[in-house]
């Protein structure tokens, strides 16, 4: 991570962790299992690691046992710079947070079975977190980078336009960092691209003969609260914001407006389709979300 963003909490400005957990999206259940089936059944599964944890959208699914959909760890420790963030965790039994750097693990060497980052390895120098990340690895043990890029709308082409127009033009999400009209800390296509490139990175120190890729593109409902909502927790509306504090400034106001008759149009027209079958439903928005998993073992 740069000194300048590790130097502030991106993530724990007024409102944002709770949006975080509201908000953001969940991994699905075929990333899951493909990450279930990497772990060498010999090695046990008696801890995970969580880092950069956040709300816990990943951690307490390490947790949770397998026949709930979970990995099924014994115990699974989750790890955060963010003070705020960890305040809404999700609290799980088996589960123990803790404030900590990624690049100095609060756990013993060879401890974990698993240690997973979830939408976070963009912010950070990867093969330092690597390395940091196999020493609390037992041999033969994973270590797991998942995230996901830019959601596209699928079945409304308003909007879509919409969104990608404030992802794009608002947030300056293909501009570079320190560049005029970029409101990111990271570089934002790297992170849509899958991080394309890193598993240079992470090998060494991960044996470079185990290292896989797989993407997982998964549709699901949207609301319009939903939507705004995750477009709150976003860092760089949040930047946004504090450059530009006054309330008629708000981009997301402005988005929230155009967007509410597109989706009315949408639930009128879905209605006329099913003979008001759908009439008392949520207006919602179908969208993709592109996750990826890249997954190693230590040697």
């Amino acid at each position: 991570m740069h000194a300048a963003v590790a130097a502030r909490d991106l993530f724990g400005r007024a409102g944002q962790a709770a949006a975080y957990a509201l908000f953001r999206p969940t991994y699905p259940t075929a990333l899951l299992q493909r990450l279930a089936e990497f772990i060498p059944a010999d090695i046990g599964r008696s801890k995970a690691v969580d880092v950069a944890c956040g709300t816990g959208q990943l951690t307490a699914t390490l947790a949770r046992p397998s026949a709930q959909g979970g990995l099924g760890f014994d115990r699974v420790v989750g790890i955060d710079s963010s003070a705020a963030q960890l305040s809404k965790a999700q609290a799980v039994d088996n589960v123990h947070y803790e404030q900590g750097d990624a690049y100095k693990l609060p756990l013993d060497s060879s401890s974990a079975q698993l240690v997973t980052m979830a939408q976070a390895l963009h912010w950070l120098d990867a093969h330092k977190y690597a390395e940091e990340a196999c020493r609390v690895l037992v041999p033969r043990g994973v270590l797991a980078v998942a995230g996901y890029g830019v959601l596209r709308v699928v079945d409304n082409d308003q909007a879509e336009q919409l969104f990608k127009s404030f992802y794009y033009d608002v947030l300056g999400s293909r501009l570079k960092p320190g560049d005029a009209g970029c409101y990111w800390d990271c570089d934002r296509t790297y992170l849509d691209a899958g991080l394309a490139g890193v598993e240079k990175q992470l090998s060494p120190p991960l044996d470079n003969t185990s290292l896989v890729r797989d993407w997982f593109y998964d549709r699901r409902q949207l609301s319009f609260e939903a939507l705004i909502g995750y477009i709150r927790s976003m860092s760089a509306y949040q930047t946004y914001r504090q450059r530009h504090p006054h309330p008629q400034e708000d981009p997301l106001e402005t988005f929230a407006q155009r967007l509410q008759p597109i989706m009315a149009a949408q639930k009128r027209q879905d209605q006329q389709q099913h003979d008001q079958q759908h009439q008392h439903q949520q207006q919602q928005l179908t969208v993709e979300f592109p996750f990826f998993l890249i997954m190693g073992r230590k040697p």
